[in-house]
C-alpha cells in the first residue's frame, strides 16, 4: 500500500503559504514557485519549474523532497532537545488513560492530556487535529484507541507542532537556495525599496512598493516586522528597519528639495533583471497586502478580551496559575477529569477564605444595607 503524502505533512503554515502564493500569482505559476523557493531557501531548478504548475504537483518536485527532509530533521532535533517535555506527555497520558479510551472519547482524552502539560498547546490546532483524527478513526471503524496510540498522537502532532517555530524554514540553515545580496536601492518618490541579489548565478530584483504605507514621521517597526516575514530570505528585520529609517530621511529631503525621485544608488539600472510581475499590478498588490497586514497587526494590539468573556477550562493553567484559570471559567463542556480538578481547586480556595466562629473578623448574623444603583422591575410590588 502506497504512503499517502500531502503538503500538510510539512506543517499547516507552509501549506497556507503555498496556496497563498499560487493564488496570488495564479496567472503565472513560475513566479509563484520562484517566490516559494526563495522564501523557503531552496534551489529553483528548471526541472521543478516544468512540474510545479499547481500546489498539488509540488509533491513530485525536488523542492518537496528537500523540504520534507529538512522538516523531518527539524522534528528529530526537537525530540532530542525537548526530551523532558515529551517524556512528561507520555507519563501524563499513561497515568490518566492507562487502558486507552474508546473512540468516541478520543477528543476529550487528548485535550485533557494536553491541558495537563507544562508546554502550551494551541487550542485551535488541537481541535483541528482531534477533529481530523476522530473522522479517520470512524472511517476505519476503530472502536478503541490504545494508550500507545494516544501517546504517539499527542507527541507527534499537537506537542511537536506547538514546539515547532513559526515559519520553521527560516530557522533551518540546511537549505541550498543561497542568496547573495548585491545592492539595496532606496527611492523616495514613490517610496520603494529595490533589492538586487544573485541566485543560481542569475541576478534578480525584488521591488517593494511602500507608497502610502511608509510616511516621513510614521513608525517603522510594524512595517519592518511584516517585511521580514515575507522577504526574510533577503534581509533581516533589523536591516529592513535601518532601510526604512534611511528611506524616511530621503523622503523628507525630497519634500524639501522638491525632487521627483531620489535613489540611494544609481547603479541599479545597469543590472540585468529576471522576469518580473507587471509593475503597476505588482505595486497595487504589494501595497494593498502590506497595508492590510499592518492594519491587522495594529488591531490585534488594540484588541482586548471582553470583561464578561468565558474562559475555557484549562487544567494545565489551573496548576500554573489557579487565579487565572478560575476567573470566569466555563465548565459546561469540561470532561469528568477536568471537572473534578476544578471543583477540588474551588473547594480549596473557598476553605482558604471562609471565616469560622472564633476567627478574627467573624461576625454572627452580619447584615449589610444594600443601596441599588439602578431601578429593577423585580423589586416592584404589585
Amino acid at each position: 500500500m502506497s504512503e499517502n503524502i500531502s503538503l500538510t505533512d510539512l506543517g499547516p503554515e507552509l501549506w497556507i503559504l503555498v496556496y497563498h502564493l499560487y493564488d496570488k500569482h495564479k496567472s503565472d505559476p513560475d513566479v509563484a514557485f520562484r517566490e516559494l523557493t526563495l522564501r523557503t531557501r531552496c534551489v529553483c531548478s528548471s526541472e521543478d519549474l516544468l512540474i510545479a504548475r499547481s500546489p498539488s504537483s509540488l509533491l513530485n518536485t525536488q523542492w518537496y523532497r528537500e523540504m520534507n527532509t529538512r522538516y523531518r530533521d527539524l522534528r528529530r532535533r526537537l525530540k532530542e532537545s525537548q526530551r523532558v517535555v515529551l517524556e512528561e506527555a507520555e507519563v501524563v497520558t499513561r497515568s490518566l488513560y492507562p487502558a486507552g479510551c474508546v473512540a468516541k472519547e478520543y477528543a476529550d482524552a487528548l485535550q485533557t492530556c494536553a491541558a495537563m502539560l507544562t508546554v502550551s498547546v494551541p487550542s485551535q490546532a488541537l481541535a483541528r487535529f482531534t477533529e481530523y483524527r476522530v473522522q479517520e478513526l470512524a472511517s476505519l471503524d476503530v472502536a478503541t484507541v490504545t494508550v500507545e496510540e494516544l501517546v504517539d498522537d499527542l507527541i507527534e502532532r499537537p506537542v511537536l507542532d506547538a514546539l515547532t517555530p513559526s515559519q520553521w524554514w527560516t530557522f533551518d540553515t540546511d537549505g541550498n537556495g543561497s542568496v547573495s545580496l548585491n545592492i539595496i536601492g532606496l527611492r523616495a518618490r514613490p517610496a520603494q525599496i529595490d533589492i538586487l541579489y544573485t541566485r543560481s548565478e542569475k541576478k534578480w530584483r525584488c521591488r517593494i512598493h511602500l507608497d502610502g504605507i511608509l510616511h516621513e514621521t510614521g513608525p517603522t517597526a510594524p512595517i519592518a516586522r511584516r517585511l521580514a516575514r515575507t522577504h526574510g530570505a533577503l534581509l533581516s528585520e533589523e536591516r529592513f528597519r535601518t532601510c526604512l529609517v534611511h528611506l524616511q530621511s530621503l523622503m523628507k529631503h525630497a519634500v524639501e528639495d522638491g525632487d521627483i525621485g531620489h535613489s540611494s544608488n544609481s547603479t541599479m539600472k545597469d543590472c540585468h533583471y529576471g522576469r518580473e510581475y507587471p509593475q503597476k499590478q505588482q505595486q497595487k498588490e504589494q501595497a494593498s497586502a502590506l497595508a492590510s497586514a499592518i492594519e491587522l497587526d495594529r488591531r490585534r494590539d488594540r484588541t482586548q478580551k471582553p470583561l464578561n468573556a468565558l474562559n475555557k477550562a484549562d487544567v494545565g493553567l489551573l496548576y500554573r496559575d489557579p487565579e487565572a484559570a478560575l476567573d470566569n471559567v466555563d465548565l459546561n463542556d469540561a470532561d469528568d477529569v477536568t471537572l473534578q480538578e476544578f471543583k477540588a481547586k474551588m473547594e480549596e480556595k473557598f476553605l482558604e477564605k471562609v471565616v469560622r466562629p472564633g476567627d478574627s473578623g467573624y461576625e454572627y448574623d452580619k447584615r449589610v444595607e444594600v443601596k441599588p444603583t439602578e431601578r429593577s422591575e423585580w423589586d416592584d410590588s404589585d
